[in-house]
């Protein structure tokens, strides 16, 4: 009996060891950052027109989370705007995407997203102001979930007249990361989402609408793009800006090769490497500390002229803030 009873005990043993070994490789089959990238959770929003004017402010209706993220959307009813984006507690706001909208002849638009990471706590209130006074309209958003530093990932833009606006592909490079789709058309229009995604806010609300903000988490990181229908045609401005989720951490741009090897004020370069980024935005490209005006980017190519001025030196690229390794051009 009691060889028997050791024995049971035993056996006993074996197969919650076994069971905790299935439970354990099941758990490690599925990263945990995937877990977290699964996360980015819309947590309010706000919309306002607010006529013709060259400021305006919008309040959250209740009080942000600290750590939490903001994304500000804006059109106005003129191209080439500036805008100054700013709030209660002195979040930093960065341009994300701005398009100058000119087939909406003859004065055009200007639609911008920005936003701010690892907000503070509290009641908030957003002020927006532009250089040319004429009719503004924004909408805000709280999430929480998005990385909260070097969170913007890839963005494209586009416009055009028909009855399907559409931002153009983007390749993302992170799974679950945060997609907005930002859409103005000249006229009042009724909108339907692009596939997958969900319209947030419809400004002014419908049937005048002539901004809308659309959002979807995409599981995968591949190829997207934000687009919608229109009730009739119309001319139309289109972003797509996608936007890293908490635990999927940004690697740094590297250079690997520069061609020619040499160059003088004006000489065209090409700048091999990774991690550049689908689309420029808000992404910079210096020769020995000027910043030089690309005329293509890619995620693994660049091509810049030399600034004028510029002297022998490391050429570098900057995505979301983070450097790259420096590389010489005699």
């Amino acid at each position: 009996m009691e060889c028997r009873s050791e024995g049971l005990g035993l056996a006993q043993t074996l197969s919650r060891l076994s069971l905790f070994s299935l439970v354990l490789a099941v758990a490690l089959s599925f990263p945990f950052w995937e877990a977290r990238a699964s996360s980015v959770t819309l947590m309010q929003t706000a919309s306002k027109d607010a006529g013709s004017t060259n400021s305006t402010s919008l309040s959250f209706s209740t009080s942000n989370t600290a750590g939490n993220w903001i994304a500000v959307c804006v059109r106005a009813g003129r191209s080439g705007e500036v805008f100054t984006v700013r709030d209660s507690h002195s979040n930093v706001y960065r341009r994300a995407a701005q398009l100058n909208i000119t087939v909406d002849t003859p004065n055009g638009d200007t639609l911008a997203v920005f936003y701010a990471e690892n907000i503070a706590g509290g009641a908030n209130t957003i002020t927006v102001s532009d250089t040319t006074s004429a009719t503004l309209r924004l909408a805000i958003f709280e999430y929480s979930g998005v990385a909260t530093a070097n969170s913007l990932d890839v963005t494209a833009a586009a416009q055009g007249t028909s009855t399907a606006p559409s931002s153009g592909n983007v390749t993302t490079t992170a799974s679950g990361d945060l997609v907005l789709g930002a859409m103005a058309t000249a006229d009042a229009r009724a909108y339907t989402a692009g596939s997958g995604y969900v319209i947030r806010q419809f400004v002014p609300a419908e049937p005048n609408t002539k901004l809308v903000i659309e959002d979807q988490v995409q599981t995968a990181a591949g190829a997207v793009s934000s687009g919608a229908s229109l009730s009739s045609s119309d001319p139309w401005g289109a972003v797509i800006v996608a936007f890293r989720a908490s635990g999927t951490a940004a690697a740094a741009p590297h250079i690997t090769q520069l061609s020619p090897g040499s160059g003088s004020d004006g000489q065209m370069v090409t700048i091999a490497g990774t991690n550049f980024g689908g689309s420029q935005g808000t992404s910079t490209v210096t020769f020995n500390g000027m910043r030089a005006t690309p005329s293509t980017w890619s995620g693994t190519s660049i091509a810049a002229p030399v600034p004028s001025g510029a002297t022998s030196g490391n050429v570098m690229v900057n995505v979301s803030g983070m450097s790259s390794n420096g590389m010489m051009l005699p």
